[in-house]
């Protein structure tokens, strides 16, 4: 069996975009998705005599698996979370690779660079089932994703909406614990992780699905500014949007929707984004604003040359 090894061009890692094996068990077929830090291929497992979606990390660009998340997504079963058949590493081909079911369709990010802005309606349908897939590993697993983008949701040609990866692969960065630039909450980065920070990255994906465009283009955007509302973007976009994003994408945790199962309401009914919710999210916030001049401060004093 032949291969076609992944290579390095001036410290970037290019993945295999078609034809060869990989760990002799997947014959690579067409590409079906491709994002920053991996691509997505038609593949056709030969232990198994199935076809497989193959979805590919270069190995200089990813950190290992850890066998803790493997198992992890292995076990979950829920519609709106991709099952996982396999997973390892092809040193040969200098790439880590997840074997998933094949479901025609196409991932949100390649949807989106195809089609632009989507309706409101098919936006918010989107996010629904992902923000369903969200609540299902916060109370039934105790775990948060990690890593949602639209690099990681799948949208079948049926419209159902599947979320993938689960954290299983993160992008190598300057910022230890950061994640994809851009849809990182900015207090993962002084190491406070929970289910808010999806919460945060799920608002990002919201608002790219509704304005064509993502909020943030880097991790200090994300960190210290503030995009235009969704309706500049366009008349069908209701000042509810507005504020649905605005909630999601607050510097402060404590200003956003607590849970996705608190933001899968308003989703479903953002009419209910009343004067008086709105009141009771601002009281929450105002603990906020120490936190936020901590953070500042804290941030500085690192960047002091001791």
């Amino acid at each position: 069996m032949s291969g076609v090894k992944c290579q390095v061009s001036g410290g970037r890692a290019r993945i295999p975009h078609s034809g060869g094996w990989i760990a002799s068990r997947y014959e690579l077929g067409d590409l079906l998705g491709e994002g920053g830090t991996s691509v997505v291929h038609r593949a056709f497992d030969h232990d198994l005599r199935r076809w497989v979606a193959l979805k590919l990390y270069a190995l200089e660009r990813a950190l290992p698996f850890s066998p803790q998340e493997v198992r992890l997504q292995a076990q979950v079963q829920h519609p709106n979370l991709m099952p996982l058949y396999d997973a390892g590493v092809d040193a040969e081909q200098y790439v880590q690779y997840l074997a998933m079911p094949l479901y025609p369709g196409d991932d949100l990010e390649t949807i989106l660079r195809r089609e632009g802005p989507l309706p409101p309606r098919r936006a918010l349908n989107c996010v629904d089932q992902v923000l369903s897939a969200l609540d299902f590993l916060l109370y039934r697993r105790g775990a948060v994703h990690g890593d949602v983008k639209p690099e990681n949701i799948w949208v079948t040609r049926s419209g159902a909406t599947v979320l993938m990866d689960l954290n299983l692969a993160r992008a190598l960065s300057e910022e230890p614990l950061g994640g994809t630039p851009g849809y990182t909450a900015p207090e993962v980065f002084d190491g406070q992780l929970d289910s808010r920070a999806d919460v945060f990255s799920t608002g990002c994906v919201l608002y790219y699905a509704l304005c064509g465009q993502p909020p943030f283009r880097s991790n200090d955007e994300a960190c210290f500014s503030t995009p235009p509302p969704p309706s500049a973007f366009g008349s069908d976009l209701r000042p509810e949007l507005d504020e649905l994003c605005l909630i999601a994408l607050s510097k402060e945790p404590e200003w956003r929707f607590q849970s996705p199962r608190e933001m899968q309401g308003t989703v479903r009914h953002p009419y209910l984004l009343t004067g008086a919710g709105r009141r009771g999210r601002l009281r929450r916030g105002r603990r906020g604003v120490l936190a936020t001049i901590g953070r500042l401060a804290k941030r500085c004093f690192r960047a002091i040359p001791w």
